[in-house]
């Protein structure tokens, strides 16, 4: 053993930041038609969903900023289903982005999203786990905000929420990654 040794790197196995069993290697080597079936199985899917099949809406300036080309809506207020509001945008350069909101749910909503979404992708690069205390600490504080963002190799989801004096919205956003 030499004086430097201290300065050579280990060969010690670099641990992943996913500790759940699911893996970065494992979420990064499905190609993109795999990470469709994945969203599909979520029900997030942007291709799932049919312009046709949807009210066309007026384009926002934030949706023109961000290159829409054609944006729909679904608004499902009463129904018993996951969402209250859908809204599929076509972007310039030929990506989809998909938004659903649960508009004015019970409060552990923001949660069952939360752990929904980490329980298939894993922890994400900027925290870790299922909701938490730092969660709800963070909505304490802000009114609007992401608690979560995963980076497929196509698609980023990301978690959030926006609670106005009115309405109280849990989102998801799914926008195709083109590179």
């Amino acid at each position: 053993m030499g004086l430097f040794d201290f300065l050579k790197p280990k060969n010690k196995p670099v641990d992943t930041v996913y500790t759940d069993g699911i893996t970065e290697r494992k979420i990064k080597s499905l190609n993109k038609d795999q990470q469709k079936e994945l969203l599909s199985k979520l029900g997030i899917n942007p291709y799932d969903f049919n312009h046709d099949d949807m009210i066309a809406s007026e384009i926002s300036l934030n949706e023109e900023v961000a290159g829409a080309i054609r944006v729909s809506d679904w608004n499902a207020e009463n129904s018993d289903g996951e969402f209250d509001y859908i809204s599929l945008s076509d972007i310039n350069d030929g990506s989809k982005s998909l938004y659903l909101a649960q508009n004015n749910r019970e409060e552990r909503a923001i949660k069952v999203l939360v752990d929904k979404y980490f329980a298939e992708f894993g922890e994400t690069h900027l925290c870790g786990a299922g909701f938490s205390k730092y969660d709800l600490m963070q909505m304490n504080e802000a009114l609007n905000g992401e608690l979560r963002e995963w980076y497929l190799n196509d698609f980023k989801i990301a978690v959030g929420y926006n609670y106005g004096s009115e309405l109280q919205s849990n989102y998801v956003i799914v926008e195709e990654r083109i590179f």
